[in-house]
């Protein structure tokens, strides 16, 4: 009887796994694996390489968005030859596109050497005697050329409040000047429109301030001449 039970318990033991039948299974989980880690990798390379075409579409949305800001701001510029309407684009350009609504226009006296405050908007006009140009910030700014903003000068300004100022200059000769002040509340910083909005003041604004200029001499020439002629004969 001993030897009948003992026979069975051996005869009801499973039988060993061996490792040559483990090895199949052992390398189809290795290949799995494999195969998970490649896809992991390539899921990583398109998700880098659609996070990189987003950042061009956004870039060029704003690089879109820069160029019609540009756009408008040339041609208001450029739509009159009427100072008070020259005047009143540079006051929309700096108020809707720049972010400000305190701004000084300046204009080179007929002396050369001095800039006269002719247009004030949320400043005082008692608070703004004429400069000397190539004297402190705004001074400075317009000789040189260089439009001087807060955020990249050292030292500081000499006008307390100064934003930037921005020359107005064509070629080599002053023309005016732009002073900015406080910013508006929600432009926390100037973005790189901003600073292409800066230079197309600093020439076109120059230019239409010129030609505003020309235009009432000239107007002024042609209303005298009848008295002249009258005069002679």
């Amino acid at each position: 009887m001993a030897a009948r039970s003992s026979k069975r318990t051996a005869s009801a033991r499973p039988k060993a796994r061996s490792a040559d039948a483990d090895a199949p299974a052992a390398k189809r989980i290795a290949t799995l694996l494999a195969e998970n880690a490649r896809l992991s990798e390539a899921v990583e390379a398109l998700e880098r390489e659609a996070k990189r075409y987003y950042e061009r579409y956004v870039e060029a949305q704003v690089k879109g968005a820069s160029v019609a800001t540009l756009y408008v701001a040339s041609s208001r510029l450029r739509a009159s030859i009427v100072r008070a309407e020259v005047v009143a684009a540079i006051e929309e350009i700096v108020v809707g596109l720049i972010g400000s609504e305190e701004m000084i226009l300046y204009e080179t006296a007929d002396d050369g050497a001095t800039l006269v405050p002719t247009s004030w908007l949320g400043v005082e006009a008692t608070d703004t005697p004429p400069l000397r140009i190539g004297e402190g910030t705004i001074g400075r700014a317009a000789a040189t050329g260089e439009t001087w903003i807060a955020v990249d000068s050292s030292p500081a300004s000499s006008v307390p409040g100064l934003s930037a100022c921005v020359p107005l200059r064509i070629g080599h000769s002053t023309v005016g000047a732009v002073a900015i002040f406080r910013m508006l509340e929600h432009k926390r910083s100037l973005e790189p429109v901003d600073r292409e909005l800066f230079a197309l003041l600093s020439t076109q604004a120059a230019m239409a301030l010129l030609c505003s200029k020309l235009a009432a001499r000239a107007s002024r020439s042609a209303d005298s001449s009848p008295d002249i002629t009258r005069a002679r004969t």
